[in-house]
């Protein structure tokens, strides 16, 4: 990992970085929607 990675975070036991994956395609998906309904409203 370190030869395709600066940094690498350990998460802890298996199936923690699904977890945070999916956090962060949440967030994603919530500043999409936001800017969608930007786009709208405008």
């Amino acid at each position: 990992m370190k030869a395709v990675s600066e940094t690498i975070h350990y998460l802890g036991d298996t199936g923690k970085s699904a977890s945070m994956k999916l956090i962060g395609n949440s967030i994603v998906a919530t500043k999409i929607e936001a800017l969608g309904e930007g786009l709208i409203a405008y």
